[in-house]
């Protein structure tokens, strides 16, 4: 499972997104696929990387698509400390 590190905070901006992460004062932008799974994913407090796939199989062509896509961004959500897993 993956949690938010609280508080953090969203921001839509057309159609990116702009998540605040209080403890550490670091803002992100995210666009495009990225910013559409945070923005339905924001106010989870757990989900899996099964939960993202099944909420957002739309976003993507296949299933290894997808994988890879949200592979590479819960990598980035972590190594920017906005989310821990368990």
């Amino acid at each position: 499972m993956f949690y938010w590190i609280h508080p953090i905070y969203i921001a839509n901006w057309q159609d990116e997104v702009v998540v605040y992460q209080e403890q550490s004062g670091n803002t992100h932008l995210f666009s495009g696929v990225s910013g559409k799974i945070i923005k339905r994913h924001i106010d989870n407090h757990g989900f899996s990387k099964q939960d993202i796939i099944n909420d957002n199989t739309n976003l993507f062509c296949n299933t290894l698509e997808a994988n890879s896509f949200i592979d590479s961004l819960l990598t980035v959500l972590i190594q920017k400390d906005l989310i821990f897993s368990t």
